[in-house]
């Protein structure tokens, strides 16, 4: 799905109040190339999207969260609308059979329920961009939905190849069966942060209490996980968002100081329910 560079051109001069020489003399965008365009002519090059989309962000246009809100406005009664950061261009049918196994909850396609989550996600990645895909609820699906609690996080280990030791205990057991007779994971988002604490409980430096605990104070919201072929027969590729630098830039900032936040309250909890729970050697006893 390409950009809709030339809509967007459209809403900047009407925002800003510029008419077409205005626009040229401000951002070097002659009214030729985009005539070609508007023609089919000629393709956007990565440098003049970079240049567009930098403009109407420094000139204060959010763009993206605006995009956000409308189709989530316009949302129809049984339907989502999610969003999928990707580090390079979606193309083709989405091929479950690529994606990595150890991931969350194995192979599947991640998507989140916020635009900001998503972002944050490929800010690192110089072609990173936010698809927003429009989810059909079909109820014929099985759809299992996780809190944070003691079966997610043992998923997430289980399926970051963290619990190998006891990968065939009956309770590890019964949530992967469960997981693989899904067609929809709905699940809290794990970051690296997450990663980290959880692996302190594997590694039984803190209990169930202590890592429910931090976990929560972290939360970041929920990811929809398609995992069967079935499901992604729902799911409708709606619209593709240009994150320029200066966008970029504001995220990873955002994020830096979300996981300086959080390391602080994960301290405070461990230190609250020091002593309180079980590790993870009685619970897979």
């Amino acid at each position: 799905m390409n950009y809709t560079y030339i809509k967007d051109i459209e809403f900047i001069k009407e925002v800003l109040n510029l008419n077409d020489q205005q626009f040229y003399e401000e951002t070097g965008i002659s009214r030729s190339t985009i005539n070609n365009w508007e023609l089919g002519k000629n393709g956007i090059s990565d440098r003049l999207l970079e240049r567009l989309y930098s403009f109407a962000y420094k000139n204060g246009i959010r763009l993206n969260s605006l995009k956000e809100q409308l189709f989530t406005d316009e949302k129809k009664k049984n339907e989502t609308i999610l969003f999928h950061g990707a580090k390079n261009e979606l193309t083709g049918e989405i091929d479950l059979s690529k994606s990595k196994i150890n991931n969350d909850f194995g192979k599947g396609f991640y998507l989140g329920e916020s635009f900001l989550q998503s972002a944050s996600y490929i800010c690192s990645y110089p072609k990173g961009s936010v698809y927003i895909f429009s989810y059909r609820n079909d109820k014929k699906l099985k759809t299992l939905e996780y809190d944070i609690s003691e079966d997610w996080i043992l998923a997430i280990a289980y399926y970051r190849k963290r619990l190998e030791k006891y990968k065939n205990h009956p309770k590890i057991q019964k949530i992967i069966k469960e997981i693989e007779r899904s067609d929809i994971v709905i699940a809290p988002i794990a970051d690296n942060n997450m990663y980290q604490i959880i692996d302190e409980f594997i590694n039984g430096n803190i209990s169930d209490k202590q890592c429910i605990g931090s976990l929560s104070a972290t939360d970041l919201g929920k990811q929809h996980v398609f995992i069967s072929k079935r499901s992604l027969g729902c799911l409708k590729e709606i619209h593709r968002c240009y994150l320029c630098s200066e966008e970029k830039d504001d995220y990873l900032q955002r994020r830096a100081e979300r996981s300086r936040t959080g390391i602080q309250k994960t301290k405070y909890i461990n230190r609250e329910y020091a002593g309180k729970g079980k590790y993870i050697e009685e619970l897979l006893k």
